[in-house]
């Protein structure tokens, strides 16, 4: 994995949501299809606590692009996708791309993805979109 997205996810764990960003930025300005950065973005802008950095259209966008580019193979990115189309109020296509994922995640032995995902696909069941909890300052 690239350093800079190694960074950014480190980053976006800590709920330095901005600076995560802005290292996904600098990587897609580098390398346009980077599906780590485009998976990273789109999981950033679905789920955001902070309504200011909440953009579910450039969320949806952005992980189609990164599934599209991984053929659906990839657990975390139909995960990210289900996520975008949840925050975009399609929670049909949220329910289905969630299952898809966590099918794919129970089949390669990804216990802990797989539970984050069936938790997830419970608030979509309900029509409600996954968040991030929000952090009160960008460091």
């Amino acid at each position: 994995m690239d350093a800079r997205v190694g960074f950014a996810k480190s980053l976006t764990k800590l709920g330095r949501t901005q600076a995560a960003i802005d290292q996904y930025n600098r990587i897609l300005r580098l390398r346009a299809d980077d599906v780590e950065a485009l998976n990273g973005l789109g999981w950033i802008w679905a789920t955001a606590g902070d309504q200011a950095l909440h953009y579910p259209d450039k969320a949806l966008e952005y992980a189609q692009k990164a599934c599209k580019l991984t053929m659906n193979t990839r657990p975390e990115m139909l995960d990210t996708l289900a996520a975008a189309y949840a925050a975009c109020g399609k929670f049909s296509d949220a329910v289905d791309t969630a299952e898809k994922a966590m099918r794919l995640a129970d089949r390669s032995s990804q216990s802990e993805l797989t539970r984050e995902i069936r938790k997830r696909l419970a608030l979509y069941k309900e029509q409600k979109p996954y968040r991030m909890r929000a952090v009160p300052h960008d460091q």
